[in-house]
């Protein structure tokens, strides 16, 4: 082989190579993106949901009401996680430009795992805690209702909504606290993705 044969391989060996952009591009391929945002709906949506958590076993050890109205506290910092997991996902995107759909998909996740975290929460801590704490937070509410009798009857619509609303709250169990507090915070955080997601999309 001569030496102009030797430089013609040479040159198909090179060209035949992957090189590093091409590389990089199926590293980023759709499941890398998957995974990246999987991560970060992981570190934000169970963090928020774990600290949430935490809230609820701190007001019951501090003997707080943990099924009252202070548990919902912590609940507003769950839009936060779920901007702040969309800010990361365009961060750890490369250009900086996730696309909307992407941006509103982290969103959803960040709030669905935050959501389910919190709503298991609220069940596990109702069979930790026992029939007790839960019947205290009956009484404490049904005596708030009755002291606003007027405002809970207007509330209501009708004398016979005020009275369905007491007996709802009179059988109110862990997992109806679980329910109402999924729906809430998913619906919550789904707001927040919205306009997060448009702003963080690129």
């Amino acid at each position: 082989m001569d030496a102009g044969q030797l430089v013609s391989f040479g040159l198909i060996s090179i060209q035949d190579m992957p090189q590093k952009d091409t590389l990089q591009s199926k590293d980023l391929a759709l499941p890398s993106r998957f995974r990246v945002m999987l991560q970060q709906a992981i570190r934000y949506g169970v963090g928020i949901g774990i600290l949430c958590a935490l809230w609820l076993v701190g007001l019951h050890l501090t003997d707080n009401n943990a099924f009252g109205p202070k548990r919902v506290l912590l609940y507003f910092a769950v839009p936060v996680a779920v901007v702040l997991s969309q800010w990361s996902l365009r961060r750890a995107m490369p250009g900086g430009k996730p696309g909307l759909l992407r941006a509103l998909g982290m969103g959803a996740l960040t709030t669905v795992m935050a959501a389910t975290l919190v709503a298991l929460g609220v069940i596990a801590l109702g069979k930790i805690a026992g029939e007790p704490a839960l019947e205290r937070n009956r009484r404490e509410m049904m005596y708030l209702a009755r002291a606003d009798r007027k405002a809970m009857v207007k509330q209501a619509g009708s004398e016979e909504g005020y009275n369905r609303q007491m007996a709802y709250w009179a059988q109110l169990s862990a997992q109806d606290i679980a329910q109402n507090d999924f729906s809430k915070i998913l619906l919550l955080g789904l707001i927040f993705a919205v306009p997060g997601g448009i702003f963080f999309r690129e």
